[in-house]
């Protein structure tokens, strides 16, 4: 009895601990595979994370960006846009989705559907494509637009565009205006010297080629700095934009450039075919400066003095017709004032080369080019 006692209860002690030991090997395999799994699962986890937070970054991009987004698969079909573009080109959503490219519809000022569609092919085989252009605005007005074409790309494979569209007007307003101040004389808004050379190198160029003529005429204003001296600066720039609006206004009509070449010196190319016709022009233009001016509740008088230098005869080049021009102006000044005289060959040079550097030398002051150096007397050398 006690041998057979002990046996079974060795026995069950034994049945009892193996149990034990398979349960436990149940439960770890469970945890390990557990662990495996979690392993497994935070693998997968960060590259979903990753796509839900790009596409959340995207789509605010995209629904956010300001500027106008058309998005557009490889057959050229529209699949999106963003609010940006629907409010730049005052356009609906179902103007876009889902038409081809060759379907849109935009009201632009030069621009073809075939330009557009030549960009977005082009751009799947070269760099991005970009291209500018004017936008009519239901009210009348127009902006300055901007399209670039970005190709989509997904494992290296194109698989659309992105149509950008970005509105330029102040971009362009200011591009402008800094090109109108650098060729325009601030005062007068007149062409400055620098547009003057220009245009008239072109038109040296032309008329070589198909063999017609044209007059150079400088004008200079008889007694301008006694109304500089007597009423101020101030009062002289009112005056220089009173003449500048008169000599425009005695000109209207003709085909006529007018430049401010600084100070009271003013610039004209006219066409023209005989002496008569720019003589006709050079008397219109004094006699409209001479008409009274009303400054500081009193009338002014002024009178000019033009110098007229016609192509070919006189110059071949831009330089040579506004020297002889200004010859021709200095002679008027040194005979009489108040006229015109054309160039010649028999003037006195000597004489007029003076002139020339009064001139020169008056604009230098105008300009803030000259210096003066004063130094104490030498006491070695007497008084």
């Amino acid at each position: 009895m006690h041998i057979y006692y002990r046996s079974r209860r060795n026995f069950w002690v034994f049945g009892i601990g193996f149990i034990g030991i398979v349960t436990r090997l149940w439960m770890l395999s469970f945890t390990l595979i557990g662990k495996l799994l979690s392993k497994i699962y935070r693998s997968f986890l960060p590259n979903h994370y990753l796509i839900d937070k790009n596409e959340i970054w995207f789509r605010s991009l995209y629904e956010n960006n300001s500027d106008g987004i058309i998005s557009i698969d490889c057959n050229g079909r529209i699949i999106g846009v963003n609010p940006a573009i629907l409010r730049i080109t005052e356009t609906k959503q179902t103007d876009y989705i889902h038409r081809h490219l060759s379907k849109l519809k935009l009201n632009l000022k030069e621009m073809e559907s075939e330009k557009l569609i030549d960009a977005f092919y082009r751009s799947f085989h070269e760099a991005p494509q970009s291209f500018e252009e004017t936008f009519l605005r239901s009210n009348g007005t127009s902006i300055e637009l901007r399209f670039v074409n970005v190709p989509v790309e997904r494992n290296g494979k194109r698989i659309g565009n992105h149509i950008i569209v970005k509105d330029i007007s102040e971009e362009k307003h200011s591009q402008e205006h800094i090109r109108h101040q650098a060729f325009h004389d601030e005062l007068t808004g007149l062409p400055n010297r620098r547009l003057f050379n220009l245009v008239l190198s072109q038109i040296i160029e032309t008329s070589y080629l198909n063999g017609s003529g044209f007059a150079v005429m400088a004008i200079d204003l008889d007694r301008f700095k006694l109304i500089n001296d007597s009423l101020g600066h101030a009062y002289g720039d009112v005056f220089l934009k009173m003449v500048s609006e008169r000599i425009s206004k005695s000109v209207e009509g003709y085909a006529v450039t007018i430049a401010r070449m600084g100070g009271d010196e003013f610039t004209l190319i006219c066409d023209g075919d005989s002496l008569q016709e720019y003589s006709l022009m050079a008397e219109r233009i004094m006699n409209e400066i001479q008409q009274p001016y009303l400054l500081k509740d009193s009338e002014f008088h002024m009178s000019s003095s033009i110098g007229i230098a016609i192509y070919p005869e006189h110059g071949l080049d831009a330089e040579q017709l506004q020297k002889n021009a200004d010859i021709a102006m200095y002679a008027v000044k040194k005979k009489s004032k108040n006229n015109y005289h054309f160039y010649s060959t028999g003037m006195d040079k000597k004489e007029l080369e003076k002139f020339v550097l009064e001139g020169d030398l008056r604009n230098a002051i105008d300009r803030g080019e000259l210096q003066i150096y004063l130094s104490a007397p030498n006491p070695d050398q007497g008084s």
